[in-house]
């Protein structure tokens, strides 16, 4: 699953952008300003929204120099489009949600890699960085991960990668300028916890 736009996994990269402009808009727009809006090219813009237009979910306004578009939220298919589209949100509230059951204010657990950059693709990992509080016990960190990876792998399909790091380890690799460490300092964002880059700042 494409993570970052999981719209365009199901409905195909154009037609998702579409709705996504047009959900976030309060008015009707012209077809022009939906490609503007969405980065799509004209030609696929007007594709999507005579397709969705056909569908009944968008609904086309003739003016004398312009069509003006906008979304039909009392469709009915809108609602479980309108949770597709959010669905990458839901997955990282689970794993944030699971992570602060299990440690508390204890640990921190963030997004990285091209997830955490907004460019992964259908078969990108979904790769998290796990700082569980030092007075966790072995047992409980290694539950916690494999409990993180089995759940997000079922929920999405992608694999998922869990770096797990103490405080102490963290310290010693900010110490020696660990590339990973740096990495995070950039891209990470954090889902649970102390915000990741604090706690790189504190160790």
């Amino acid at each position: 699953m494409r993570i970052s736009d999981v719209g365009a996994d199901v409905f195909g990269e154009p037609d998702a952008a579409v709705l996504r402009v047009l959900a976030s808009q309060g008015r009707a727009v012209s077809g022009r300003e939906v490609a503007r809006l969405s980065g799509q090219n004209q030609s696929s813009t007007r594709r999507a929204l005579a397709r969705w237009r056909t569908v009944g979910l968008v609904h086309g306004d003739e003016h004398a120099h312009a069509t003006l578009f906008s979304l039909n939220r009392q469709h009915v298919l809108w609602d479980p489009i309108e949770r597709i589209l959010a669905s990458p949100a839901r997955v990282e509230q689970v794993i944030a949600e699971m992570v602060h059951e299990r440690t508390g204010s204890r640990g921190t657990v963030a997004l990285f890699g091209s997830v955490a950059r907004g460019d992964s693709g259908p078969d990108s990992d979904i790769d998290l960085v796990l700082v569980a509080g030092d007075d966790m016990q072995a047992d409980e960190i290694e539950r916690l991960r494999d409990d993180l990876t089995e759940t997000v792998e079922e929920l999405t399909g992608n694999a998922v990668q869990v770096v797990e790091v103490s405080r102490a380890q963290l310290r010693r690799m900010a110490r020696d300028e660990d590339p990973l460490v740096e990495s995070w300092r950039r891209e990470s964002r954090t889902l649970s916890g102390e915000d990741l880059t604090r706690v790189i700042g504190a160790a």
